[in-house]
């Protein structure tokens, strides 16, 4: 490659010469005769050797100057710091959530509470009471004072059947943890003293705060007129309008485990669905060998 391109170079010098050798344009440039014009403008045998370049060197690489430095790391010390966890706070018991009861957890085997609420009813609370009574099966009342001032016969029944009686308030109101103190005493103990004058010798072993809307104030107001505050761990949520009795059969097999307290209505609007889907549930449960107890 390095001899042709000398060559090249030589070739080009040489008619860098010659077109040097030619007179100016405005030259005129006069020849023997016979000789043809252009031929004394070509340059002499020793104008060429001049004109002869020497031989190019050949390119050379350059030389290496030595190692890249590669980046450089902090020495190690030989010890990995073990990434820290998050502080956490130490976690209290909730005082509200610890009184109330929501299950039968002393109660070994496959028991269940059956909890009904808002009754006694004049059309629903019957049909019920003819269930239980046809399974032989026992549950827990959750009564509102002004349903046991309305229908006190109900009530009595439902001793009779030997059920268990719970304190629901007079009248049912779900924002009473916000309310003063003498209305948090009035709806718990009047309750509790009307449902005993109508049905004397019963005794009302439980209280529900409406909605389950608890506070520390009506879990003491409760403890101080010895009844258990009652909680519940199933709830189909039947008192919701278009509740279907397949639904709520449905919600309280997928809810259920022993030990579980149930929660269903027999009051406070229509509970159609509800008596139908008990008509499913209670011999289900019999037949999955469920026992109806006291919450306990």
């Amino acid at each position: 490659m390095l001899p042709a391109l000398s060559m090249g170079l030589t070739l080009a010098v040489l008619v860098f010469g010659v077109a040097a050798a030619q007179p100016a344009p405005s030259a005129r440039v006069r020849t023997a005769p016979g000789v043809p014009i252009g031929t004394a403008a070509l340059p002499s045998a020793n104008t060429l050797a001049v004109l002869t370049p020497s031989p190019m060197p050949r390119p050379t690489r350059p030389s290496w100057t030595g190692w890249v430095t590669p980046p450089t790391r902090p020495p190690s010390t030989g010890r990995v710091t073990p990434p820290q966890p998050a502080r956490q706070e130490p976690v209290t018991a909730d005082p509200v959530t610890a009184a109330v009861m929501t299950g039968m957890a002393h109660r070994p085997g496959r028991w269940v509470a059956l909890t009904l609420d808002d009754g006694p009813h004049p059309r629903y609370t019957p049909q019920v009471l003819a269930l239980l009574r046809q399974y032989r099966v026992r549950a827990t009342f959750c009564l509102i004072g002004t349903q046991v001032r309305a229908h006190p016969e109900l009530v009595r029944q439902i001793v009779a059947d030997g059920h268990w009686l719970c304190n629901h308030t007079m009248t049912h109101d779900d924002r009473l943890r916000r309310r003063p103190d003498d209305r948090v005493q009035y709806e718990i103990g009047a309750a509790k003293r009307l449902i005993e004058q109508v049905a004397p010798g019963a005794r009302v072993r439980y209280f529900r705060a409406p909605g389950g809307n608890w506070s520390p104030r009506l879990t003491t107001a409760a403890a101080a007129q010895e009844m258990q505050p009652l909680g519940w761990s199933v709830d189909p949520r039947d008192w919701e309008r278009g509740r279907s009795a397949a639904s709520i059969v449905r919600q309280v097999h997928r809810q259920l485990a022993p030990g579980s307290v149930i929660l269903l209505h027999d009051g406070g609007g229509n509970r159609a669905a509800t008596v139908a889907a008990l008509r499913v549930l209670i011999p289900q449960l019999l037949r999955a060998g469920y026992s109806f107890g006291p919450p306990a």
